[in-house]
């Protein structure tokens, strides 16, 4: 688990650092934090939310914010992840998975 305190709007995590991975979280702890991850780079690989206690839902993904992750129903910003989209749903069925598009239109 993991206890964040007064981080007020400044992002807490911050993704893989020039590389793709996927973080896997639970039992995190927001108190005067609300902004809780930052996705600074096209690789920040993927934040895995195992409990809900990251992105609202068991099983909901963060990660960069894409045009072809547009996806109703399915992604959506929330303001506690700055560049970032959460996908995934209510009964944990979505998977996010790494993927690389260069050059696309």
């Amino acid at each position: 688990g993991m206890l964040t305190v007064n981080f007020w709007y400044t992002p807490v995590l911050f993704g893989c650092f020039e590389t793709m991975c996927t973080m896997r979280f639970d039992r995190c702890e927001w108190s005067n934090s609300f902004r809780y991850t930052k996705n600074p780079s096209a690789l920040t690989g993927i934040f895995w939310d195992l409990d809900g206690t990251l992105t609202g839902f068991e099983n909901g993904f963060v990660t960069k914010s894409q045009p072809f992750l547009g996806l109703p129903g399915i992604c959506s910003s929330q303001e506690e992840h700055v560049d970032g989209i959460v996908c995934g749903d209510a009964n944990g069925s979505t998977r996010l998975r790494r993927l690389y598009v260069s050059n696309a239109e």
